[in-house]
C-alpha cells in the first residue's frame, strides 16, 4: 500500500503540530522546585528528563549539571567534554573510577520552533491552493480549445 505524498505530508504536519502544540504547554512551565524535589522522570537505566530555567534537561545523575565547579577534596579533576551552541548545553565528565556525570540540555524555544516547521508550510499550501478548490489539470493535457480547427 503506498501512500500519496500529499496525505503523507498532512499527516506529518499533523503529527507535527500535535508536538508542537504539547511543547508550547511546557514554555510557561518553570519546575525548578517541584522538580528538584523529584529529581526529574526516569527514562531508562539512570537516564533522566526534566524541565528547568526553561530548559529541557536529559541527565544521568539526581540532578542536572548546571554549571557549577565540580571538585572533590583530595579527589583528581574530572575528564571533561562539552559543546555549547546557542541554547543547547552539553557536558560530559568522567572521574578516574569510571564514574560519569552528564547533562545534555535544550531551550524549550526549539522544539516549539522546529515542530513548527511543517504545520506552518502546509497552511501555506493550503492558503495559496485554497481550502476546497480541486488542483487544476496538468498544463500538458489537451483543452477543447486546442482541439478546434
Amino acid at each position: 500500500m503506498t501512500m500519496r505524498r500529499p496525505l503523507l505530508f498532512t499527516l506529518l504536519a499533523g503529527v507535527s503540530f500535535v508536538l508542537w502544540l504539547g511543547f508550547v504547554a511546557t514554555v510557561p512551565m518553570r519546575f525548578d522546585a517541584s522538580l528538584a524535589e523529584k529529581n526529574g522522570w526516569p527514562l531508562w537505566g539512570d537516564m533522566r528528563i526534566g524541565f528547568f530555567d526553561h530548559r529541557i534537561s536529559v541527565f544521568n545523575q539526581d540532578m542536572p549539571y548546571r554549571g557549577s565547579l565540580i571538585s572533590v577534596q583530595g579527589a583528581k579533576w574530572p575528564v571533561c567534554s562539552w559543546f555549547d551552541a546557542p541554547g543547547i548545553y552539553y557536558r560530559h565528565f568522567t572521574w578516574q573510577d569510571g564514574t560519569t556525570y552528564w547533562t545534555c540540555s535544550i531551550h524549550q524555544a526549539w522544539p516549539v520552533l522546529l515542530f513548527a516547521i511543517l504545520p506552518t508550510i502546509w497552511m501555506i499550501q493550503l492558503l495559496r491552493r485554497g481550502p476546497f478548490r480541486r488542483p487544476s489539470p496538468p498544463a500538458s493535457s489537451p483543452s477543447n480549445a486546442d482541439l478546434s480547427p
